[in-house]
């Protein structure tokens, strides 16, 4: 039993989602910088991943572009989410001078 060519999301899709989602970037960057600690970038990353999947949520619910097709791999986009709020995060933490 085959997926049929429409219910499959496209890889780049979820990566360009999970990368360059801009309330993921906000939130992360904006809690990076208040950090004061190392270790409270985990929860910068944690809470950027959500914003964006809320942020994707909405997109899919109002079906703004590509939004509803990539919303069925929100577990996907969520992890890279994680994981590029990481980073995102510690720029902020890096350049809060």
């Amino acid at each position: 039993m085959t997926p049929e060519p429409e219910n499959i999301v496209p890889l780049y899709e979820v990566v360009l989602y999970g990368l360059l989602n801009p309330a993921l970037i906000w939130v992360a960057f904006a809690m990076g910088r208040k950090a004061d600690e190392p270790a409270k970038l985990l929860l910068a990353a944690f809470a950027g991943a959500v914003a964006g999947s809320v942020l994707l949520y909405l997109a899919a619910l109002i079906g703004v572009l590509d939004a509803p097709r990539v919303a069925r791999a929100a577990a996907g986009v969520f992890v890279l989410s994680l994981a590029a709020g990481l980073v995102y995060a510690w720029i902020g933490y890096r350049l809060k001078g």
